[in-house]
């Protein structure tokens, strides 16, 4: 347990750090959108690194095939969210491209529904249609190569 905790700790620590380049206090003007897509898919690969082995280490024992239990899902489900809410708190304080403030808006708000819905019911993660898919579509939409390629 402490393993995994000490990975979340860690991811979380990196994943604020990549969202927070410069000094509290200092003057940040707006990315542009290429800049602003390259941070924000930064955090999202670091993200994507601690959910897999996240991952992995809930349900890589499993046999080829089996569903997880429900107790695993939600085990799973509470160390997952946190990381899920961090980088979506991460992308929200990069400096958005000017004119872009409700779209990515959008996007933020599908991926806090998402992350919510997964953490009322872990179950939809077995399910037939991905939580995630509404964001991940937005997310592609606007340009990212990495957020909301899974």
């Amino acid at each position: 347990m402490r393993g995994r905790r000490g990975l979340a700790t860690v991811g979380l620590a990196l994943i604020a750090s990549l969202a927070c380049p410069v000094a509290a206090g200092a003057a940040v003007s707006a990315l542009s959108k290429k800049a602003y897509i390259k941070a924000a898919d930064d955090l999202c690969r670091q993200s994507d690194l601690l959910i897999n082995e996240l991952a992995e280490q809930h349900f890589g024992a499993l046999p080829q095939g089996q569903d997880p239990t429900e107790e695993q899902l939600q085990a799973y489900t509470e160390e997952a969210e946190p990381v899920l809410r961090q980088l979506v708190d991460g992308v929200r304080a990069l400096p958005r491209p000017k004119g872009d403030k409700k779209k990515l808006k959008k996007i933020y708000n599908l991926v806090e529904d998402a992350v919510d819905a997964v953490a009322e019911d872990p179950a939809l993660f077995l399910g037939d249609e991905n939580p995630f898919a509404k964001a991940d579509k937005a997310a592609r939409k606007y340009g990212f190569k990495v957020c909301g390629s899974n």
